[in-house]
């Protein structure tokens, strides 16, 4: 196994990896900042089906989706706290007041049953959010919260990769929490998937 670093200016010809490593049947890019020209949908599919994650997980997930009936709108909510405190002085942190504000816009421009499974790294006070959320709480591991999210039919999340990720797995539109605070209407239709996962340098300005 060969391991190619990706920091800095240096461009990698995945095109030639064979040829430039024969010998090896894995090769791992590892760097912060790593681009690459959108690869092709059959690309991103077999980089979907090599990340799936093990069968228990999917189990414990299509448990939670099916609880709910089948013409119910799902919007899954990270709330990522812990380490977004500090990072960047905070710049992507939301305290958990404004994710409920963002779940009110959303639930007002959604037709018909719409419920918010709401994950997160911390405690949440719950009784913030109005019963005319339909807010329930839910605790699994990372991967498995990472999952639900993918498994839903938006997801609102502050900007991080956890969230891209869920997004780009699932193909689920995503609101981010600065884009939700920014307007009191949100328009559902508008909202993308994250069509491959990685942190832009103007959401770090």
């Amino acid at each position: 196994m060969s391991i190619l670093r990706g920091d800095g200016d240096v461009r990698i010809d995945l095109t030639t990896l064979s040829e430039s490593h024969p010998d090896d049947t894995c090769v791992a890019l590892t760097g912060i900042f790593l681009e690459t020209t959108k690869p092709s949908d059959v690309i991103l599919n077999q980089i979907r089906e090599l990340l799936r994650p093990q069968d228990r997980d999917e189990a414990f997930v299509k448990g939670i989706i099916e609880a709910f009936a089948p013409h119910t709108t799902i919007v899954g909510v990270h709330v990522r706290h812990g380490d977004y405190r500090t990072w960047k002085d905070g710049i992507f942190y939301h305290p958990f007041e404004e994710y409920v504000q963002s779940m009110e816009r959303m639930l007002d421009a959604l037709p018909g049953e719409t419920i918010f499974l709401i994950v997160s790294d911390e405690e949440q006070d719950m009784s913030l959010c109005p019963s005319s959320l339909n807010a329930h709480r839910i605790r699994g591991s990372e991967m498995q919260d990472l999952l639900l999210l993918s498994h839903c039919d938006y997801i609102i999340a502050t900007h991080s990769s956890f969230a891209n990720w869920a997004s780009f797995f699932g193909r689920v539109p995503i609101l981010t929490m600065r884009d939700a605070m920014k307007s009191n209407a949100i328009d559902p239709k508008s909202l993308n998937m994250v069509e491959f996962p990685r942190l832009t340098g103007d959401y770090l300005v």
